[in-house]
């Protein structure tokens, strides 16, 4: 009435796609199960990394992207549902915008993350 008020609102568009989503650090692998349960797509690719533990270094495997995953949804139907679901942040955005991922981003990673885990090496060489 005397004071203004400000409506937020996010710029979507409707359609099945990929986006990222924050998750709260450490919960990646458990909010990719909550929106798998929510019949959602989900790419959580990983790296396995030497970690010390105690006195000894083992291979773990550590998201590739520490609190982040991709998930291919239509914002329009699922979004409020993928916001909501526990132990996650909120989607990536800029500024009231939720920005896609390219299918060709999420196809390159997965051809580099086959079994969802990132191939790391170096290439084999050939005696020349």
């Amino acid at each position: 009435m005397g004071g203004r008020e400000r409506e937020a609102s996010v710029i979507v568009e409707a359609g099945l796609r990929w986006y990222t989503i924050q998750a709260k650090p450490k919960h990646e692998a458990q909010v990719g199960k909550r929106l798998r349960d929510l019949n959602l797509e989900v790419f959580l690719p990983w790296i396995r990394v030497r970690r010390r533990v105690g006195t000894r270094f083992n291979w773990v495997l550590e998201p590739l992207f520490p609190s982040y995953l991709f998930c291919r949804l239509d914002v329009v139907l699922s979004g409020k549902a993928a916001r909501y679901c526990p132990g996650v942040k909120d989607f990536v955005r800029f500024g009231s915008r939720i920005p896609e991922v390219g299918d060709n981003v999420v196809d390159g990673l997965m051809e580099r993350c086959p079994d969802g885990v990132a191939r790391t090496g170096l290439p084999a060489f050939q005696k020349g």
